[in-house]
């Protein structure tokens, strides 16, 4: 069998939606390994099964940390500066109302903060 053929296809995918539902639950790779080479993989294409699965998790953590960074920055900044312009052309008018937009300035800060830290883990 070719790895184009479709049963082989169907074969490696099932084996790697295994793994992945495994690693999803909380098995480690040597244990998830293990299993596989239970169902009759060999030790070689095991190790490269969760090496693979561990390689994309990381790569999707990293995604996620940065794009959560990224808006985090965005709404913390842009509060800030609501802040700082509208206070500013408050008090260049001798007084009034100006708006402290600190909601979007904490969401913001803790949603970078929440994306530093997946950055750090994966």
């Amino acid at each position: 069998m070719s790895q184009g053929d479709p049963s082989t296809q169907q074969t490696i995918e099932a084996i790697y939606n295994f793994a992945a539902q495994r690693m999803a639950s909380g098995a480690n790779g040597p244990a998830v390994e293990q299993e596989l080479m239970q169902q009759g993989l060999d030790p070689q294409s095991a190790h490269t099964v969760v090496r693979e699965l561990a390689q994309v998790k990381t790569s999707a953590l990293r995604s996620a940390g940065m794009k959560n960074m990224g808006i985090g920055a965005l709404f913390c900044i842009g509060g800030i500066v609501a802040t700082i312009v509208t206070y500013a052309i408050a008090s260049e008018s001798g007084g009034g109302m100006y708006i402290i937009a600190w909601g979007p300035a904490i969401f913001g800060g803790i949603q970078f903060f929440r994306g530093l830290f997946q950055l750090a883990t994966a």
